[in-house]
């Protein structure tokens, strides 16, 4: 693959920000951040201790800044719960900041994992506490925002959820299958923690994967890829998740409330689909 790429090259200048970090190091592998983000980084890839290990640089202020609180969003996370990366190191210079984490060999999952990936998150949940939505700081930030979408009053629809006991703990915030790595003797390893934290609703993170395979890689309309977790939902499988998450037969809450934390709150692309969610 990586032939049929340009190929770039990288000055990194003598007192520049990257310097100190670059050090010895012979080999590395730069994968650059997404170029429309306001905080852009780098992930590279260089070898340690005759292991390959991975580092996220954030060079800037705003870049720095990220990478710092992404590395204190692992480091609360519960330590050895599967899927979390370990930190392998930390560093921070003028203008820059860094940590690590092992490299991951490994697939994205497919749908033959889904139940793997729901197995992954529902232990997750066991270290989870209980506690009424409203109380949690992503439905606080939600209803800071209320707002009207195409003359619909959505405020109503969601009323009852702040009183839903509801289980909070390890929140990914962008758990999508290109953020996630199951290697060859199926563990499985989650990347990319800049939206995550230790005290999120559950079942939010399954609902965000299932809604951004259906749009973004199966090209699904909003009320189609809605409908695909709505028939989940129906499922044994589903319906034992949502109970242990709280949400129990309260599906149209689950996914509204889903709905309108990640356009409000996270930044994400969600207007289709709150237009169609308002139309059931």
């Amino acid at each position: 693959m990586h032939k049929l790429l340009p190929q770039l090259k990288l000055n990194i200048g003598e007192n520049g920000p990257l310097a100190a970090w670059v050090g010895d190091k012979e080999k590395i592998g730069f994968l650059l951040g997404n170029p429309e983000a306001d905080a852009r980084r780098a992930m590279v890839v260089h070898t340690h201790n005759s292991g390959y290990v991975v580092d996220k640089i954030g060079a800037g202020d705003q870049s720095m800044t990220s990478v710092i609180a992404e590395r204190k969003v692992i480091v609360s996370l519960p330590a050895k719960l599967k899927g979390i990366p370990e930190l392998r190191g930390e560093q921070e210079g003028d203008g820059w900041a860094t940590y690590s984490t092992g490299f991951v060999h490994g697939y994205s999952p497919g749908r033959s994992d889904d139940n793997r990936v729901v197995d992954l998150l529902s232990q997750w949940m066991k270290v989870s506490a209980t506690i009424p939505l409203g109380e949690t700081k992503q439905w606080k930030a939600t209803a800071s925002k209320v707002s009207k979408l195409d003359g619909f009053d959505i405020w109503p629809r969601l009323s009852n959820a702040a009183l839903m006991p509801i289980k909070i703990g390890v929140f990914h915030g962008d758990f999508a299958p290109w953020n996630i790595k199951i290697s060859r003797v199926l563990e499985i390893s989650v990347l990319d923690w800049e939206h995550g934290c230790s005290d999120g609703p559950a079942g939010w993170d399954w609902l965000h994967y299932m809604i951004q395979r259906a749009t973004l890689v199966d090209g699904m309309s909003a009320s189609e890829a809605l409908n695909v977790c709505r028939v989940w939902a129906e499922t044994d499988r589903g319906k034992r998740f949502l109970d242990a998450a709280g949400w129990g037969a309260q599906v149209e809450l689950w996914i509204g409330t889903y709905l309108v934390y990640s356009s409000w709150v996270a930044g994400f692309d969600r207007d289709e689909l709150i237009t169609a969610w308002l139309m059931k």
